[in-house]
């Protein structure tokens, strides 16, 4: 039954009756390609036919079976051949001299083929009648080309467009390898050794519509897999580039077992999304990409009542365990979560906690000092316990944002600058690990579209134009944009794809 994948056709004939004829690098250029498409073949992204010591009959009749019709995007040809025939093979495994006047017509007609490779010598001529008659791309030779050479290009090209090249990025790769194994000059070794007067030129040609760029498309399965490895489904709004904060946290953050907290302040607007950025370290640096940690959000961070008694009880719903302590609640210290979490068998724990900066009142800096220097105070720290990171992150809305100058001064208002004055106090009379952050800014255009190259999601041929969705967005001409906006136009591009594909899960 028909998948619908595309097939690459390898025909493959040789010269069994004149030794001297014999094309000794033919079946190393039928393994060597057939080794470079395995990647694409597993990846469902293309299916693999073979025929060697092929006759003009295996040709057609592959062309012909209801199994591979229409879906034969390329066809490759290895062996001997002359400016308008091919050199195959009869039953009896002599030659058979196939002419291209039929043959080209034959192909022509062969509405999926998208690509004619023939790796023969001086078969320009069938390429320029080839591209005449309707096939878009073929790569042909002008004279006869030395065997071993021909291989060597054959594989290289194919391991191009297995790895999802354009053709003629993957044409250029092999001619480049080429070269750089004869030199510039070295042209003369490229032809067969009876040539009596090869020219200095490159031998192989690609004459394309379109200037070659067909290439094969990731299959469902190759999008769910690549797409699954960057976790763009789940985390699409986690990766856009936060340099400053990015750079801060890793060079500070510390792996490894049995030590002391880490505590992380972050302070920016609320549409800057504080727990995007959460999600990032925790996915990239504490998960090593690997195990994702996905962080507990303590909720509701206490502003009246006896604040440090209901943190304790938010941190006691969040890890359930510490009820088992037997301990009341105001009881409760950091060292029993720690002792509690030896036993959770995780990579590292990851604690946020969100404070919106409209409810900071004149004990909100009070509360963090004592649940940073008091609260997470251990003496001992299992050998045995995961690391323990713990982010504290601070809204800022557009009403704060505003100083207000001499206003702000009288007033008992706590704006975005007397917020992250208290905090920066906090931070320095602090004892262990604890660091504040650069503060949040815009996400910069640039950003996204260089963590989209770094990452290859640009690659992916679906999401090819994803910078440009990104920045789609209406009234908006920025250079700089909020991240939820990012997130959004992410998280929509991922679900087109997704529905595409029908893929359920990324």
């Amino acid at each position: 039954m028909s998948t619908g994948r595309p097939i690459i056709f390898l025909a493959f004939a040789n010269e069994k009756q004149d030794n001297a004829r014999y094309l000794r690098g033919l079946a190393q250029e039928q393994r060597g390609i057939r080794k470079a498409l395995q990647s694409a073949h597993l990846m469902q992204a293309a299916e693999i036919v073979e025929r060697s010591n092929c006759t003009l009959s295996d040709i057609v009749d592959v062309f012909q079976d209801p199994i591979y019709q229409g879906r034969i995007a390329v066809f490759h040809y290895a062996g001997h051949a002359e400016s308008y025939s091919l050199l195959l093979e009869d039953e009896n495994e002599h030659q058979q001299i196939v002419h291209s006047e039929g043959f080209v017509c034959f192909l022509a007609n062969q509405t999926s083929l998208k690509f004619v490779f023939l790796n023969g010598c001086s078969t320009g001529p069938q390429a320029k009648e080839l591209q005449e008659a309707g096939i878009p791309h073929v790569v042909a030779t002008s004279q006869a080309i030395n065997d071993d050479i021909a291989q060597k290009f054959a594989i290289r090209l194919y391991k191009g467009l297995a790895g999802y090249a354009t053709l003629e990025k993957a044409f250029e790769d092999a001619r480049s390898e080429i070269v750089s194994l004869t030199g510039a000059g070295g042209f003369r070794s490229l032809y067969w050794e009876e040539e009596e007067n090869p020219p200095d030129s490159y031998p192989w040609q690609l004459l394309s519509e379109r200037q070659g760029n067909w290439q094969l498309l990731r299959s469902a399965t190759q999008l769910n897999t690549e797409i699954g490895e960057l976790k763009i489904g789940r985390f699409a709004h986690v990766f856009c580039d936060r340099s400053p904060q990015n750079d801060d946290f890793a060079s500070t953050h510390v792996d490894g077992r049995g030590i002391e907290p880490q505590i992380y302040l972050i302070a920016g607007h609320r549409e800057e999304r504080h727990e995007s950025l959460i999600k990032r370290f925790s996915y990239q640096y504490v998960g090593k990409r690997e195990s994702y940690n996905s962080p507990f959000e303590v909720q509701n961070w206490p502003f009246k009542g006896k604040v440090e008694n209901l943190l304790k009880v938010r941190l006691a719903e969040q890890f359930p365990g510490l009820n088992q302590t037997g301990k009341p609640i105001g009881k409760l210290s950091g060292e029993d979560l720690i002792s509690h979490l030896s036993l959770s068998g995780r990579e590292a724990i990851v604690i946020q906690h969100n404070i919106p900066g409209e409810y900071w009142n004149k004990t909100t800096a009070d509360l963090i000092e004592w649940y940073i220097d008091t609260f997470w105070e251990v003496e001992a720290i299992p050998p045995d316990a995961p690391p323990l990171i713990i982010f504290i992150n601070i809204f800022f809305s557009d009403e704060l944002n505003k100083s207000g100058g001499f206003t702000s001064f009288l007033s008992s208002k706590y704006t975005r600058k007397k917020i992250l004055k208290e905090v920066q106090k906090v931070v320095e009379k602090a004892k262990g690990s604890v660091y504040f952050l650069d503060e949040l800014e815009h996400v910069r255009k640039t950003d996204v579209k260089d963590w989209l190259m770094a990452t290859n999601l640009a690659e992916l041929n679906e999401l090819g134009d994803l910078p440009a969705e990104i920045f789609e967005v209406e009234g908006e001409q920025r250079e700089a944009l909020f991240m939820s906006i990012v997130e959004s136009k992410l998280k929509s591009t991922v679900e087109f794809v997704k529905k595409k594909y029908s893929i359920n899960e990324m």
